[in-house]
């Protein structure tokens, strides 16, 4: 695991931080989750933008496009055992571009309603012919304002960085967050997460005590209060599922208000992220589950 002696004991570096592996295994699968995902969501996305008359939620699909490629890419990274966020992020962007380029295949298609098979071909200059074309006349209206010529590049231009970025942003979130024990060459397995305990008044002095290995840290917050508001602290346990005694620990400040309407907000603050644990530091935090 990365960060983490063989020796079983907690090195200096309290947290697991990715340690740059990419293998090839890693990109062939990334890849290959990724451009299955682009080919289908391309299509749906394609013809959903062309005939969903809605464009706010056109909008909102763009974004969900680009970060369901990039959750895609990321299974497939994970699966091949890739631990580096750089390399996650360029294989986002790559299948985020496929994913572009299938998606106007398909608005294209749906746009001159072509339905004969050579459309199909793979041909990335008659494809920006057609684009070409297509932004000469405009192809839809906003409140009387049909944009064209430089104001639609600009529109499609933010579309495509949009849904080319989001892939990116999304597969290295994966890498970056989602812990791995390098000793047992696997990853890191959710055991709870959510589990709320009281809040701390001094999160540094908590994040100090809990790097220190003083779990009895955790134990002192005891159950949220209610009259402060539902203020609470949020715990989430990880461990590996070959060794069982490497764990990674993440807590959450959250500060609940309720504001004029009787709507509840909630501030959420990160403490910690994939604190590394040994398998005292797991039972103390099993214990406060089963307490909560």
């Amino acid at each position: 695991m990365d960060s983490f002696q063989d020796s079983g004991t907690l090195s200096s570096n309290r947290y697991y931080r990715p340690d740059g592996t990419v293998p090839a295994g890693g990109l062939v699968y990334g890849l290959l989750y990724g451009a299955v995902a682009a080919v289908v969501l391309g299509f749906v996305y394609g013809y959903l933008v062309q005939y969903n008359p809605f464009v706010y939620f056109n909008a909102l699909a763009t974004f969900g496009f680009g970060f369901a490629l990039g959750f895609a890419t990321w299974l497939g990274a994970k699966k091949g055992h890739l631990r580096s966020p750089g390399g996650a992020a360029v294989l986002g962007a790559v299948v985020g571009c496929l994913g572009l380029y299938v998606g106007w295949v398909a608005w294209l298609r749906a746009l001159i309603g072509r339905s004969d098979e050579s459309f199909w071909v793979i041909d990335p200059a008659a494809v920006w012919e057609l684009i070409g074309l297509v932004n000469t006349d405009g192809v839809w209206t906003l409140m009387s304002w049909t944009p064209t010529g430089g104001a639609l590049w600009a529109i499609w231009g933010v579309e495509a960085l949009v849904i080319v970025g989001l892939s990116a942003v999304a597969c290295r979130g994966g890498a970056a967050s989602t812990p791995y024990c390098r000793r047992c060459s696997t990853w890191a397995e959710e055991v709870f997460s959510g589990v709320k305990v009281g809040p701390t008044n001094d999160p540094a002095a908590l994040r100090s005590s809990l790097e220190g290995g003083e779990m009895a840290a955790l134990s002192g917050l005891g159950s949220p209060d209610e009259a402060q508001l539902g203020d609470h602290t949020e715990i989430e346990l990880s461990v590996c599922p070959q060794c069982g005694d490497v764990g990674f620990l993440n807590l959450t400040s959250v500060a609940v208000t309720i504001d004029k309407k009787g709507k509840e907000e909630k501030d959420k603050n990160e403490i910690l992220e994939n604190l590394i644990l040994d398998g005292r530091g797991i039972a103390a935090a099993r214990d406060i589950q089963g307490a909560s």
